[in-house]
């Protein structure tokens, strides 16, 4: 697999960026289309309301507990965009100098802290710098409860493991790999 590289600057709702740390670049999403088929810009959240999903986005209330938040408080593209560099680095397929970029944006994320339905919603997708793209989503399920404040902590305990699942899903596609050459 060829290595990936960052030839672009941050932009707010990017999903890797930071150059000088050898980050995977993002596009400017608003002087390109969304791809065909990617998944949607409005999520639904269990009690049927539309919320927008907004890009530097660091938490989302959990009932009327509190806000579920990245463990460092940055937003969730920057969460997501670490976790996948680390296993990019990880897998040595992640180079400074390589002559392949990927670009990210988080499309949706979202979650449920209900008893019968508790899941982390996430959707993202990622183009590469030789015109190939991948659009994915993942519902990642986990035990909810009918109290609160243990429901909504379980739904923070959730998140990591929800990200993890995305990555391990996309690094499992079958298209990916053209992504990196």
């Amino acid at each position: 697999m060829a290595k990936t590289s960052a030839t672009e600057l941050w932009r707010p709702g990017s999903l890797f960026a930071d150059t000088e740390k050898g980050a995977l670049s993002s596009p400017d999403t608003k002087k390109r289309p969304r791809p065909p088929g990617a998944p949607h810009q409005f999520i639904t959240r269990n009690r049927g309301e539309p919320a927008i999903l907004k890009p530097g986005r660091s938490e989302i209330t959990c009932r009327a507990v509190g806000p579920i938040k990245t463990p460092d408080g940055e937003p969730f593209e920057e969460f997501i965009r670490r976790a996948f560099i680390a296993d990019m680095s990880i897998a040595e397929v992640y180079s400074t100098a390589a002559p392949v970029t990927l670009t990210g944006r988080l499309d949706a994320i979202d979650f449920s802290s209900g008893m019968t339905d508790a899941a982390w919603d996430i959707a993202m997708t990622l183009s590469s710098s030789n015109g190939k793209s991948l659009s994915t989503d993942n519902h990642y399920s986990f035990s909810g409860n009918f109290v609160g404040e243990v429901a909504c902590n379980q739904t923070a305990q959730a998140l990591m493991p929800a990200v993890q699942d995305l990555i391990g899903k996309i690094i499992a596609h079958p298209d990916f790999a053209d992504l990196l050459r």
